[in-house]
């Protein structure tokens, strides 16, 4: 062996340092672009040092040559993929997100690899090769190439050590200053010496000087190494399983084992060229042929456990890969080294029994057999001579079987008692289903308790916690102690050290995912810990609760005081189903305590609900009948809702529940009934009356939302026991009809319920009973009042006005039967008899040729704002063959509370349909000028109350100039009812009102004397 070669072995095991180191470090996180990069970055190396040695023994220039440009693959690339390593270790990889970013960073590598790889001629002379005993070194820095080569590396040198330099300055943990301090020396020291010996020495001395740049950069390389390592940047991935369904394994085992083949494989290759080619048994080709085809089968079989494929084709793949590399190997060594050869099968069949896979046993079994026979077919006899190297290569293979044998035997051993720990923990799994089966808020508490003693046994752990945390309140922490004076000292302080911490606080202390944290204290635990370390604690297991949809929920803690517990963080998959569990455990009682809420409390004021107000004062009367209703409505609410919308509105409910709750004391109870109605159950005697008083007190205050400041009323109705019922749903009923009473007389008050109302219910209760009956029976009948030009006396409408005839109680006025029909239901029905028979007397009155007459029909706001009004309207006058301008559809002003659309809408539809429209008793109740700009209305009415006062009362004169000045300015018609005097008519008259209703001409009459009134003036007329 002669110098050169012997000089080029050096550059090999760097080749094989860089590479496997690579590897070493990728296996941990594949996904991981820092790993990724440092990974190429080892390959560049590697592939720099393997063709360093290559072209260093190289017989010919041309063989030097084509190695020296094959390196430039590795060479030109390395200080780029340094900096872009750095970058990423530093946290910049920031920088890089920039548009073109990545294209500019490695502009300069891809020059180096044109220049110095790809393009021959451009390459061959910029190479400048010179022969010396140790071989071939190249003379560097003699071209415009090699000095822009030169500013490239060394630019990227430095500015690699100026982003180590910053990071390492600006660093916060302790560990990335360490690795700052450890990486700059050693980067600076290699970038000098290198830079020696590739450019400095051999353009400087006549001895040309062996350039080392490749193997020094392994220093840096094996520090960034250590750096990434130690200081936490290498983090494996957890396995997210147990075992594997396919074999008797787990999964981690599975890829480790792979992993080792794959490593093994490439060992292989690697020794099979090293001492084939410095032995110089076979040609350079025959050599890469076989160290590739051992390559190849590792990066396969490495390639195979990263694709997204089944386990079955993921064995059945590999099974290929090793049965092929069986076949190869035999009939390659088998007119060499049959023994040697033979170790192959041996070491795989062991393997593949640790898989417990038939496929895999198949695969090699079978390529074992076909190599076999084929060898026994030629039947070849050779004479093996053996020299060291054949006896190394003995060694090595046997070293590495021997490696396998006691991985195998160590594996078997460890599955054994994986399988002993997961059959344990499935049984507990399966009691802990089985302890949940029937848990409620009664029992939750033992079951918990009985939870965590079966985990404490199953783990050995000598206290466990489960803590579930709220946003809104005391976390719930259940607790296990295995030694009961442990547990007298420690319950109570645990809980008060979690009770109130905030989530944010104890998420912050919680590790990502489940993690054993072993010989507290230490820096590496510190902060992780989930209780303080001084209350004696050795050792730690915690497993964060929560998943994707709740987010964090608490934490499962185990802990030993006396010894270090013998916990592994592989227990990843136990700990994710058992925190599934817990979770799905959690919210089977959070769906019980919701339905239970909602049963029985307010959604937005959190007070009770009707029923539940219901069961707790029929309880409360039971025990004691000294006890009275509160029943409260909140005077004008809907006028908020419409203004402010619903949102604001609610946020005023649960500020009224929070009043009323703030003035009760803790015997009381209170509850909403829904929409702006309360209810309150009060012990009574001296505290009923200050407890009204003080809820009327709280109003007197604003409510105050953002900038708004609401004044609000209530109207309260008070029952009490035993004068006013014995059972709850009559105490809630008296309560309401005093709260009515209250809010019809002028609201803003709180009336007591009393005989005189609960009798006045009872009339009203028997008429609305008879009003159902009313219609059938006839007893409902029209009267009609004529609306007379005031100036010519003349008839110019009639207004029909609904009368019942009661057959015990006599005549009943519309103001009393109105409201009833509007409570019961009836106003509709009721309303649609006024309307047709008021258009069918005016039909009948036509047929007499007495008419048609225009009529004014009054409507309720409830049948106004009815579903189908406008088309019912237009039936009634398609069927009396009616013109649409006889009705006149009066409605009251109320109509400014009501929703302004639908009411404009609906307007708009009867003025299509040639309707008159009028509004009654105008300026009595909900005044807008607005509403009445936008509304296009024909007629307004003057109220009887502002007629009275003429022509003496101010202020009814100044009212009703001005609703006349109103009607001049928007083209509105005018009648004025209820005109009883002389003194009244000349008024109106003077001040431009025409259309006169009331006693001064006529009262209302039946159809039949206005059929005498109409005929008596026709035939005056005729006169």
């Amino acid at each position: 062996m002669d110098q050169a070669l012997s000089i080029s072995f050096i550059y090999f095991p760097t080749t094989a340092f860089c590479f496997f180191t690579g590897l070493l470090v990728l296996g941990n996180d594949h996904r991981s672009r820092l790993l990724q990069i440092f990974f190429i970055s080892c390959l560049s190396l590697a592939l720099w040092s393997f063709t360093m040695g290559l072209s260093i023994a190289a017989p010919d220039l041309s063989t030097c040559m084509f190695w020296r440009r094959l390196g430039a693959f590795g060479w030109g690339p390395y200080f780029a993929l340094i900096l872009h390593l750095f970058i990423l270790m530093t946290n910049n990889g920031h920088w890089l997100k920039r548009k073109f970013s990545l294209l500019l960073l490695y502009l300069p590598a891809i020059y180096s690899v044109l220049v110095y790889g790809v393009l021959t001629d451009l390459a061959e002379s910029t190479f400048d090769l010179v022969q010396t005993p140790m071989g071939w070194i190249n003379i560097a820095g003699s071209t415009f190439w090699d000095y822009l080569y030169t500013a490239y590396y060394l630019s990227y040198s430095l500015l690699a050590i100026v982003i180590v330099y910053r990071w390492g300055r600006q660093a916060v943990r302790q560990e990335d200053r360490k690795s700052a301090q450890i990486l700059i020396p050693a980067f600076v020291g290699v970038l000098l010496l290198g830079s020696l010996t590739e450019i400095v020495l051999n353009n400087l001395l006549e001895v040309k000087v062996l350039q080392l740049a490749p193997i020094l950069m392994t220093i840096p390389i094996g520090l960034s190494f250590y750096c990434l390592k130690r200081y936490g940047f290498m983090k494996p991935i957890q396995n997210e399983g147990l075992s594997d369904a396919q074999g008797n394994i787990s999964v981690a085992t599975r890829m480790r084992l792979y992993q080792y083949l794959a490593l093994g494989f490439f060992f292989s290759g690697f020794v099979s060229f090293v001492m084939t080619y410095f032995t110089g048994r076979k040609s350079l080709e025959e050599i890469f042929v076989f160290g590739g085809f051992l390559f190849l089968c590792g990066v396969l079989l490495l390639s195979f456990q990263y694709l997204k494929l089944t386990s079955n084709v993921r064995d059945w793949l590999s099974g290929g890969v090793m049965g092929s590399a069986i076949l190869v190997t035999n009939l390659s060594y088998s007119t060499a080294d049959p023994l040697t050869g033979w170790m192959l099968p041996v070491a795989l069949i062991l393997i593949t029994v640790l898989f417990g896979q038939k496929r895999l046993l198949a695969s090699v079994g079978v390529a074992t057999l076909i190599s076999l026979v084929v060898v026994a077919v030629r039947a070849t006899t050779v004479v093996v001579y053996f020299n060291w190297v054949d006896h190394l290569i003995r060694l090595i293979v046997l070293a590495v079987v021997l490696f396998f044998a006691f991985y195998i035997n160590r594996t078997f051993n460890r599955v054994i008692q994986e399988n002993q720990e997961k059959t344990g923990q499935q049984k507990l799994l399966s009691e802990i289903n089985a302890l949940f089966l029937k848990v409620s808020e009664q029992n939750v508490e033992k079951k918990m308790e009985t939870m965590l003693g079966l985990c404490g046994d199953q783990f050995a752990a000598q206290h466990v916690l489960l803590l579930i945390v709220h946003e809104d309140g005391p976390h719930e922490g259940y607790q296990w102690f295995l030694e009961p004076q442990r547990e007298a000292l420690l319950k109570p302080l645990v809980y008060r050290y979690f009770e109130l911490m905030p989530v944010s606080e104890l998420f912050a202390m919680m590790p990502e995912q489940f993690r054993v944290i072993k010989n507290l204290p230490s820096s590496e635990s510190a902060g992780t810990a989930a209780l303080p370390t001084q209350w004696g604690i050795t050792a730690q297991m915690i497993q964060p609760l929560g998943d994707a949809q709740e987010g964090f929920r608490g934490f499962l803690w185990f802990a030993r005081f006396d010894r270090e517990a013998v916990w592994k963080n592989d227990y990843q998959e136990f700990m994710t189903i058992l925190n599934h569990s817990i979770i799905e455990i959690d919210r089977k009682l959070m769906v019980e305590k919701a339905i239970t809420y909602q049963a029985n409390y307010d959604g937005i004021t959190g007070l009770m609900n009707r029923a539940y107000f219901t069961d707790r004062l029929n309880q409360a009367v039971s025990a004691d009948l000294d006890i009275a209703v509160i029943f409260i409505d909140v005077d004008g609410f809907k006028t908020i809702n419409d203004t402010f919308g619903h949102d604001v509105g609610d946020q005023i409910l649960m500020v009224i529940g929070q009043r009323i709750t703030n003035v009760l004391d803790k015997a009381d109870f209170s509850a909403r009934f829904g929409g702006d109605e309360f209810a309150v159950a009060v012990h009574q005697g001296k505290r009923l009356t200050t407890t009204i008083d003080k809820i009327q007190q709280e109003f007197l205050e604003p409510i105050r939302l953002n900038s708004r400041k609401l004044f609000l009323t209530l109207s309260i109705g008070i029952a009490q026991a035993p004068e006013d019922g014995e059972r709850a749903e009559e105490l809630m009923k008296h309560a309401d009809l005093a709260m009515y009473h209250a809010k019809e007389n002028g609201k803003n008050k709180a009336v007591f319920c009393s005989s005189e109302l609960k009798a006045a219910q009872n009339r009203e209760t028997a008429l609305s009973n008879d009003l159902y009956q009313a219609i059938e029976q006839g007893q409902l009948s029209l009267h009609y009042q004529p609306q007379v030009d005031g100036r010519t006396g003349e008839i110019v409408g009639l207004e029909a006005l609904a009368r019942w005839d009661h057959p015990q109680l006599g005549l009943i006025s519309p103001g009393v039967f109105i409201p009833i029909a509007e409570k019961n239901g009836l106003i509709n029905e009721l309303g649609d008899w006024v309307l047709r028979e008021a258009c069918r007397q005016n039909k009948a009155w036509e047929m007499m040729g007495l008419g048609p007459m225009r009529i004014s029909v009054n409507f309720s706001m409830v049948q106004f704002m009815a579903a189908g009004i406008v088309p019912r309207i237009a039936a009634v006058i398609q069927e009396f063959d009616l013109k649409p301008k006889t009705l006149v559809v009066e409605i009251t002003e109320s109509i400014n509370v009501y929703d302004f659309t639908q009411i404009d809408q609906t307007v708009q539809d009867l003025k299509k349909l040639g309707v008159a429209i009028s509004i009654d008793d105008f300026g009595t109740e909900y005044s807008s000028l607005d509403r009445l700009k936008n509304l296009p209305v024909d007629e307004i009415k003057i109220d009887k109350r502002f007629i009275d006062g003429l022509p003496k009362d101010v202020s009814s004169i100044g009212i009703i100039r001005a609703i006349i000045a109103l009607a001049e300015i928007f083209d509105l018609e005018l009648v004025a009812e209820g005109v009883e005097t002389e003194e009244q008519l000349e008024f109106l008259l003077a001040a431009g009102c025409r259309v006169i209703q009331g006693y001064y001409f006529y009262p209302p009459l039946s159809a039949e004397a206005v059929g005498d009134l109409l005929r008596t003036i026709h035939e005056q007329r005729r006169v």
